[in-house]
């Protein structure tokens, strides 16, 4: 709350005003409602008091607080020393004055502005004075409460193909049933079902060469640990287990040589394909994969390509 108002001090006299710090706060009519009135504390208080005609002026501004006995005086604090001048600027929060801190809000009474112009003995001094008081929130307030939400009216119901639904909006208002896929045509059927069958089978032939090819590689490692020929491996079937080893790792690379095998010759067909026998010049691609082809081809017509890793004889590494 904000108050200006004009002071006229005589010569040679004092003028004092008192700002109360406790007061009613008027009633507020609000959505339709008329707000009681209730009993407000100072919370902060800031002042600014300027002497007209650039003259000065001598002010004190002090804290009137409710004495502890009944009938005793207030007591008096010091909010601003006697000082002279032309303007004077303050303000006053109880809650953050190291002074105040302990003390009950409502034992306060008053602020009071002391204006003297005892030593000015043939000329008045005219001041304006401009207060802002605001009132203490209580300490435990929670954000306001939300207006309450007014009933909305009920939607109609229309399922688009009820008795009075499509009478009403000429046409089905039904929404279509996005998730479920069309239905596909015989010829899809056909080729969906081909390409599925490929993938299975695509993907259970992966499953078992990544099977195989881990297993061969365990059975090396298992090889490479065992001991060199002697009589306690031969007494303890050490030779018998390392046999046994490799012609296992040689039924693993039997299927492998296989699956490699026919990839590389349908990745030959394709290449071969590709060139038009020759009649377009093969890329550079092409061209190393012919020579490794080639290459291949030459290594196992000698018997240069992986054989069985068996050793001699039965129970021979």
């Amino acid at each position: 709350m904000a108050e200006r108002i004009r002071l006229l001090i005589p010569a040679g006299e004092r003028q004092s005003h008192l700002i109360p710090c406790r007061w009613v706060a008027d009633s507020e009519v609000k959505d339709g409602w008329a707000k009681p009135e209730e009993e407000c504390l100072l919370g902060s208080l800031q002042w600014s008091a300027v002497v007209l005609g650039e003259r000065t002026i001598d002010l004190e501004v002090s804290l009137l607080r409710a004495s502890h006995e009944a009938e005793g005086p207030p007591s008096i604090r010091w909010l601003q020393q006697k000082s002279s001048g032309r303007s004077f600027q303050g303000s006053f929060v109880p809650a953050e004055d190291p002074l105040f801190t302990d003390h009950d809000p409502a034992a306060f009474d008053a602020v009071l502005f002391e204006f003297d112009n005892t030593y000015s003995w043939w000329t008045e001094k005219e001041v304006e004075l401009v207060t802002i008081r605001t009132s203490l929130e209580p300490a435990n307030s929670g954000p306001p409460p939300l207006p309450a939400l007014r009933p909305l009216s009920p939607l109609l119901r229309c399922t688009g193909c009820g008795p009075w639904g499509s009478e009403l909006l000429g046409v089905c208002s039904e929404l279509p049933k996005l998730r479920v896929p069309a239905a596909p045509t015989h010829g899809e059927n056909s080729n969906n079902n081909s390409n599925n069958n490929n993938n299975i089978g695509d993907e259970k032939e992966q499953q078992t060469l990544r099977f195989v090819e881990k297993l061969d590689f365990w059975l090396e490692a298992a090889a490479a640990q065992c001991p060199e020929p002697s009589e306690a491996s031969e007494v303890l079937g050490a030779d018998a287990i390392l046999s046994g080893i490799l012609q296992l790792r040689s039924m693993c690379r039997e299927p492998i040589v296989k699956v490699k095998a026919s990839r590389s010759s349908s990745k030959l067909a394709a290449v071969l394909d590709s060139t038009s026998l020759g009649r377009n010049p093969p890329s550079e691609e092409a061209a190393s994969f012919l020579g490794g082809a080639s290459e291949q081809s030459e290594e196992t017509a000698l018997g240069l390509d992986d054989g069985p890793l068996t050793g001699g004889g039965e129970g021979e590494p």
